[in-house]
């Protein structure tokens, strides 16, 4: 079986702007505002990191989401829930970047799915 990379981390922030200055300053990483998300993301090195999402009902204070990359969403849904594991939400489009959705495991951890969409 192919061992899947981890493509992205997700911290939740009531601020994501100020939480990605205060990353930027205190560590270094490269960070990008997205004003149309109130979302944003962070470089390091020369790989993408990940970014940092508005506080919500499912994104809580506090929380981190691995994302996982995918070939096929749909695909691996079949296979988590095979295996115990649940969808959470519907899956969700990035414009010019690719799709996600989370689904918890077996453990009740919630992880999130990426499937990119860009041409690599």
């Amino acid at each position: 079986m192919e061992k899947r990379p981890i493509v992205h981390v997700e911290l939740s922030a009531k601020a994501p702007k100020k939480s990605a200055k205060f990353y930027s300053d205190v560590f270094g990483w490269d960070a990008e505002y997205m004003e149309e998300y109130d979302y944003s993301t962070f470089m390091l090195s020369d790989q993408f990191g990940g970014g940092f999402a508005q506080v919500t009902d499912i994104n809580p204070e506090g929380s981190t989401i691995v994302y996982l990359d995918s070939a096929s969403l749909e695909d691996d849904l079949k296979t988590i829930k095979a295996n115990g594991g649940e969808q959470i939400g519907e899956i969700a489009d990035v414009p010019g970047m690719g799709r996600f959705v989370h689904f918890k495991d077996p453990n009740g951890t919630r992880v999130g799915l990426w499937q990119s969409t860009e041409a690599d």
